[in-house]
């Protein structure tokens, strides 16, 4: 039997089996019969060819095509701001600082100030008085400036040669000892009472030109205007000019 019988023969068969459920196919190149007397071998060889094309590009029973998918849409939550009904926002109110911590406050800002400041331990050299309280007068800078530059010139470590008057204005161990006392009271609402006698307090105890130069302008101010303005001047009479 000749190779075009065979493949001819396995067609047929196949045909005779289809017969019980046949498949209709409109784009099929291939006939379910072949007529008779034309030659049978080209025929099969496109149905195969045909056939196996097919089994390649067809779509899988299984496979999605894009068609299929189906895409949700986005879903818009109504949820309002968390800061719409809010209203104006209230200011934050200052922290509330009692009286008796200010005046704490300051009183330690003013132990600093006239025992460890670099202003006060600078003992050499004419400057505005850094005593501003209740016995100091503007109008007496002037008088002030000329009694230091005449007494002392301006060294608040200065000793008289006899040693009996020191600092910047030459005050005696007693007017330095008494001074002290004349302090305490402005000076206990100033510092505090507890510090301001322990600070006058070790001041009793050394020679004024060992004080600091705030100290040495309060005990000139206090002294001067203790009992009324210019009352104590007259400690400053005299010397190598008038003042």
């Amino acid at each position: 039997m000749s190779a075009g019988a065979v493949i001819w023969l396995t067609s047929a068969t196949r045909t005779r089996g289809a017969e019980k459920a046949p498949v209709s196919d409109t784009n099929s190149l291939c006939p379910t019969s072949t007529p008779r007397g034309r030659r049978r071998l080209p025929v099969a060889v496109i149905c195969l060819a045909t056939a196996i094309s097919g089994a390649l590009v067809a779509p899988a029973a299984h496979a999605v095509t894009p068609t299929d998918l189906q895409v949700q849409p986005a879903i818009a939550l109504d949820i309002p701001l968390a800061t719409e009904n809010l209203g104006a926002i209230p200011p934050i109110p200052a922290p509330v600082i009692s009286p008796a911590v200010q005046l704490q406050s300051k009183q330690h800002a003013m132990i600093v100030l006239t025992t460890r400041s670099a202003m006060t331990k600078d003992l050499s050299g004419l400057m505005p008085s850094m005593y501003r309280g209740k016995y100091f007068h503007a109008s007496q800078e002037r008088l002030r400036q000329c009694i230091i530059l005449r007494e002392s010139e301006a060294h608040y470590t200065a000793v008289s040669r006899s040693g009996t008057y020191r600092g910047a204005y030459q005050v005696s161990p007693a007017l330095a000892r008494g001074v002290t006392w004349m302090l305490l009271p402005e000076h206990q609402h100033v510092l505090g009472t507890a510090a301001a006698q322990s600070i006058l307090a070790h001041l009793r105890t050394m020679p004024m030109s060992k004080w600091s130069r705030y100290w040495q302008d309060a005990a000139f101010y206090t002294i001067a205007n203790y009992k009324g303005l210019r009352s104590g001047v007259r400690a400053w009479v005299g010397g190598r000019w008038h003042c």
